[in-house]
């Protein structure tokens, strides 16, 4: 996306929410519905499961129970939590053998392959899935049809991603997720305030929708409001790369801040190495030993 200040163009960094978990940061979220399961387990005097002893019980489940999907499903979350993808993606198939149709598992899946550029592939997974039970796209679960057309617009295939945001019956914090995306991606990126605003009361946790509020905020012209939410995004899921680069620019170019936008470009650099507008260029054309830190490493 990008918004216009008055002295400049700058894009921001709009972030993908997809269904159920984002492959990025789902992690967190296995680990932090885990901590608060041990933590009340505890309380009451029983021993908290133990990331292996899920996984023995997952496996024994898998083994009892052939035809179920979900045993090998729960295994591919346990893997990814464990940033094992291959096995997950191993553990994803076997469920998807058993039920070609079983929406967690594509979606997951699908997140896998859009965190690897497997684009094309994850659209094919998906619109097989979707064709393959004579499901018509409006009966496609809000969740996986979320998760397509975040995938058409990967592929920059806009006009059909918006086709199947429209197309789908029923709502789900998801799909509110994904149409804040592609609206502050597409040609009309004010519109999607109110939208931003619904998917952080939606969804609060969510650290994606808070910076794409966020994002909405500053367009708004609303930079302390803006600040918060990149801000609250970071205490929601420290490792999601986006928040960091929108603080950098939102110091540098509309606080005029040097020092404090270099702190937060040099934050999202050991998260990510894409530069979608340039920013590097703009602290070198700063001063280029602004981006060298204390151990001499760029």
């Amino acid at each position: 996306m990008t918004f216009t200040p008055p002295h400049r163009q700058r894009r921001l960094a709009v972030i993908v929410i997809l269904a159920v978990m984002a492959v990025g940061s789902s992690g967190c979220a296995v680990r932090s519905v885990a901590h608060r399961a041990n933590l009340v387990a505890s309380r009451v005097g029983i021993v908290p499961e133990t990331t292996a002893s899920r996984e023995a019980t997952a496996r024994e489940k898998c083994a009892s129970a052939p035809a179920e999907p979900y045993w090998p499903f729960q295994l591919a979350e346990l893997y990814v939590d464990a940033d094992s993808i291959g096995q997950a993606e191993s553990a994803l198939r076997e469920s998807l053998h058993r039920d070609a149709h079983y929406a967690p598992a594509l979606s997951l899946l699908s997140k896998i392959y859009f965190e690897s550029g497997r684009h094309e592939q994850a659209i094919r997974l998906l619109e097989t899935a979707r064709g393959g039970s004579g499901e018509l796209p409006g009966e496609a679960p809000p969740e996986l049809a979320a998760d397509l057309a975040i995938e058409y617009d990967a592929v920059d295939d806009l006009a059909r991603a918006r086709a199947t945001l429209a197309d789908v019956r029923g709502e789900s914090k998801s799909l509110t997720s994904a149409r804040v995306y592609l609206t502050l991606r597409g040609t009309h990126p004010d519109s999607a305030a109110s939208l931003a605003a619904d998917a952080v009361n939606e969804d609060g946790h969510s650290a994606a929708n808070h910076n794409n509020y966020g994002i909405a905020q500053l367009r708004a012209g609303d930079v302390e409001g803006a600040r918060r939410s990149f801000l609250k995004a970071i205490d929601l899921d420290s490792k999601l790369a986006g928040p960091y680069y929108n603080l950098a620019i939102l110091d540098e170019f509309f606080v005029f801040d040097d020092d404090a936008a270099l702190k937060w470009f040099r934050a999202y650099r050991e998260r990510s190495h894409a530069d979608p507008d340039s920013l590097e260029a703009v602290f070198e054309r700063i001063g280029s030993s602004k981006l060298v830190g204390k151990d001499g490493e760029r």
